[in-house]
Order: structure tokens, then C-alpha cells, then sequence
């Protein structure tokens, strides 16, 4: 979901893309607590359900940060620099001092080691560097003249994807790239180039062009799930690309970009819709596809008239439980309006929708970080009426929320030392 505002919001400062719309009152009709279990193939349509009854949702008081203690080290971007905030959920440190900007990073699940990108204005980097985990050593890798971002690490901590965009001219389209870091000086390699895309008023081709950016390693390193402009891929790193596709009847060719995540066992991909996408509405959901076809099969979706169910941040949990953050609304999806408050709940297909809240305390997130285990996550929130946004530690037992007291963006979870 960040991902793919930060890449608009690039665009918007390129002076390519502008998008507004004004405000709706949400309204929301909580679902009873219960609990539930998800596997990773894909499932049938859930099953129509009486609607619960409303339940008041109660805010806790949360303890001092100081008596939190995050699943690892918590790392975020903040005032141009990458920051770690340790486990007791208030000691922080500022891990690089970049001249320029940090745009984007991610942290090598192999040895900790930080791949983020440099650019001189907020929004558009062309400078890769590979630092070690405590922001030592900081050694550019690769510049490029137009724009470069999306670093991602593979599970095995060796290979390192990023995305380059294409010159005016299409002289070089760019594209997605894969870089050996096992090889000092080795030369990315491309995988994944941008599509130039005909257009018969233009036949230079101008600037458009279907791009691709990575988004997710599969959990055993041999793909990559993609941003496709605004849908989604799978790439593996031998074979052809694979879009994937709306169920049947949807009002939409693919599935939407970019609130994605690979199931365990890396055979499909949940993606999920708060039904706002800046440029176009899509209707809120959550889908499941498979990465061999492309086909998909709805998890998610109101069908009761007049409201709607947006999700967003699927994960699901080594012991296959898929959670989500959700709500129902009546608020009809507006491009460029923001999601409404969302919930963290739990996939139950025996539900209409199929989902209950785990909690009953609602945020409007701009980024959602779950802990590994499922036990908790850490939200990035804001109020629709304020630029402020802030912190917050959510366990997933309902126990006290916990304020932590910064801002910071690109979430990450660090090694535990």
C-alpha cells in the first residue's frame, strides 16, 4: 500500500500524475471476535452470514513505551536518514548520515546488511548503496540517470532486486534488476525490462510504457512479485511473466497494486484493496492467486448493497493463519480520498464479509509492519484531518495498543542481537 503512493507521489513530483478528492464520513459495523485458520490453497467463496451485532469499540489506555518490548529492532526512515528504535520501544539511534536523502532501504535477512537508495529531493533516488547493518561502510553500488528504487534482498540474503525507470526518448526503458552482491563489482543484470506501449497516435512511444518494480521475494528465493504499473506479476527468475488476473466478472482486468503478499509456501499471492488507488477506484477486497496461472479467487468481499469491505496488510503467519487489517463501510470508494479506519481482524470465510476483528480499536493506516509470528504489528497512522502521523505497537491478543512515540516510514524489522 506505501509502496505504490511513495511511486505516485514520485510521479506527482515529476509533474506527470495530480489526484484530489474531498472527504465522506465512514461508517462501520464491527464483527464478533472469533478466531480462524487459513491454508495457502485457494479457497471457495465464503459463505453468506447474519450480520452481528454493532459493538462499541472501546480504546484501552497503553502502558509506558518503556514496558513494550517489539518483537525485534524496528528500523524507519526519518528526517532523511535510516533509524532503529530497539525493542524496548523508546531507545533509538540514527544509523546513517546521508548528505543526501534516504528514499528507500531493506535489511539483508542473511547478516543485516542495509541496500537504500540516495536522491536529492524526497521522492526520486538514482544512487544504490550497500552499507553494513550498523551504517558503516557505506559504498554506492550502481547510479542510475533517470530514477532507481525498490531495493529488496532475497530471502537468502545474496541477491538484491531494484527497479530503474526509462529515458523520454525509450532509448533505455529500464526495468527491473537483479545484483549479485556475492561478486565485488559484478554488473546488475537485467530481468525484468519495461514494456514500451503502443500507441498508434505516437509512434515514438513517447513515455509510455508498462513498467515494473519489485515488490516481494517468494519465500524460496527463485521469484519476484512485481508492481505491473497498476497491477501485479509474478516473475520467476527463469521463465516467463505471469500477470495476475481478477476472478470472473470483477470490474477490473488484474488485480490491483500494490497492498501484496506471498502465501508460506510461496505457491500464490494475497492481494488486497482498500478501494483507493489515487487514479482509479477498484473495488475493496481480498483475493488470493495463484502464481503458476495467474487465475484468482475472491477472499474478501461485501455483497451486501451499499457497503463495502476495504483490507489491507495480508499476511499470513508460519502456522497458515491469515490476518488482515479490515472494516465494512458505506463510504463508496473515491480515487485519491484515503482508506477509511480499518480494524485488525482475522480470515473467516464463514462470514459475510470473511473476516472478525481480533481488535475493536480502528486506525487510518499509511503503513502496516507485521511481526513475523502474527502476534502483533506495527502501524504508521494518521488522522484524515491532520499531516500527523505517528507510531503505534498493536498486539494481536487485544491487549493495549502502544503509542511509540515517533514518526518514521518504510518500516522493517531488524535482527535480534
Amino acid at each position: 500500500m506505501a509502496c505504490f503512493r511513495y511511486f505516485l507521489i514520485s510521479l506527482l513530483a515529476g509533474g506527470l500524475l495530480a489526484a484530489c478528492a474531498p472527504p465522506a464520513n465512514d461508517i462501520v459495523e464491527p464483527i464478533a471476535r472469533t478466531t480462524a485458520t487459513a491454508t495457502a490453497t485457494v479457497p471457495p467463496p465464503p459463505a453468506t452470514a447474519t450480520a452481528p451485532p454493532t459493538v462499541t469499540a472501546p480504546h484501552p489506555t497503553a502502558p509506558p513505551a518503556s514496558a513494550v518490548v517489539l518483537p525485534a529492532p524496528l528500523y524507519y526512515l526519518a528526517e532523511g536518514d535510516i533509524w532503529r528504535m530497539e525493542q524496548d520501544g523508546s531507545t533509538v539511534l540514527r544509523i546513517t548520515d546521508e548528505l543526501s536523502n534516504v528514499i528507500e532501504f531493506d535489511i539483508s535477512p542473511l547478516d543485516g546488511r542495509l541496500a537504500y537508495t540516495l536522491g536529492t529531493n524526497d521522492h526520486t533516488a538514482q544512487t544504490l548503496v550497500l552499507a553494513a547493518a550498523d551504517g558503516s561502510a557505506p559504498t554506492p553500488q550502481t547510479r542510475s540517470e533517470t530514477r532507481l528504487g525498490s531495493p529488496r534482498w532475497s530471502p537468502n540474503g545474496t541477491l538484491l532486486a531494484y527497479d530503474t525507470s526509462g529515458r523520454s526518448d525509450l532509448s533505455d526503458t529500464g526495468g527491473t534488476y537483479i545484483l549479485d552482491t556475492r561478486t565485488p563489482g559484478a554488473l546488475p543484470e537485467l530481468l525484468q525490462p519495461n514494456a514500451p506501449i503502443p500507441d498508434p497516435t505516437n509512434p515514438t512511444g513517447g513515455e509510455s510504457y508498462e513498467f515494473y518494480a519489485p515488490l516481494a521475494w517468494s519465500p524460496a528465493g527463485d521469484a519476484l512479485l512485481l508492481q505491473a504499473s497498476f497491477g501485479l506479476a509474478v516473475r520467476p527468475l527463469t521463465g516467463e511473466l505471469m500477470n495476475l488476473l481478477a476472478p470472473p466478472g470483477a470490474d477490473m482486468p488484474r488485480l490491483p497494486c500494490c497492498d501484496a503478499t506471498w502465501s508460506q509456501d510461496g505457491q500464490s499471492v494475497y492481494v488486497a484493496s482498500d478501494g483507493d488507488l489515487v487514479l482509479s477506484t477498484i473495488t475493496p477486497g481480498l483475493w488470493q492467486a495463484d502464481r503458476i496461472s495467474g487465475q484468482s479467487a475472491t477472499l474478501v468481499m461485501r455483497r451486501q448493497a451499499g457497503s463495502f469491505a476495504p483490507t489491507a496488510a495480508p499476511y499470513e503467519t508460519p502456522g497458515g493463519r491469515l490476518l488482515m487489517f479490515a472494516t465494512v463501510t458505506r463510504r463508496v470508494p473515491i480515487p485519491g480520498m484515503g482508506p477509511p479506519p480499518l480494524l485488525m481482524s482475522t480470515y473467516d470465510r464463514s462470514r459475510d464479509p470473511a473476516f472478525t476483528y481480533l481488535r475493536t480499536d480502528e486506525y487510518v493506516p499509511d503503513e502496516i509492519l507485521w511481526a513475523q509470528d502474527g502476534n502483533g504489528a506495527v502501524l504508521r497512522v494518521f488522522d484524515n484531518t491532520s499531516p500527523m502521523r505517528s507510531l503505534v505497537w498493536l498486539p494481536a491478543d487485544g491487549s493495549a495498543a502502544v503509542p511509540l512515540e515517533r514518526d518514521g516510514s518504510n518500516l522493517h524489522w531488524g535482527m535480534v542481537r
